[in-house]
């Protein structure tokens, strides 16, 4: 059984990461204006994708969390992943699109 004080560290990482994930979408969604990004940076967006399984351990928490604050937490985490899982795809679909796009230029 996971504590009350575990859930909410998992929680608060989920919350951080979620942050820095967003920041990192930002500066891709910048640089995707000018070019097609580096397939590098492909594979590393492609990575945080795998980060909504985390939405099933979170979950569970939800239902088994009396705390309304780490119940509010849970919420903004989820709702998180799920517009970081929308992002990604919206990227990686222009991304495509931009590399076909200099494909047939070049």
């Amino acid at each position: 059984m996971v504590s009350m004080e575990d859930k909410a560290s998992i929680i608060a990482n989920v919350l951080a990461q979620l942050s820095k994930f967003e920041n990192c979408l930002d500066a891709c969604e910048y640089e995707l204006e000018s070019k097609a990004l580096d397939d590098g940076i492909v594979e590393e967006v492609k990575k945080w994708q795998k980060w909504q399984w985390e939405k099933c351990s979170i979950q569970v928490f939800k239902y088994s969390t009396t705390s309304p604050e780490l119940k509010a937490d849970i919420s903004r985490a989820m709702d998180g992943l799920s517009r970081l899982d929308s992002r990604i795809c919206r990227l990686l679909d222009k991304n495509q699109k931009k590399n076909g796009e200099s494909q047939t230029k070049g």
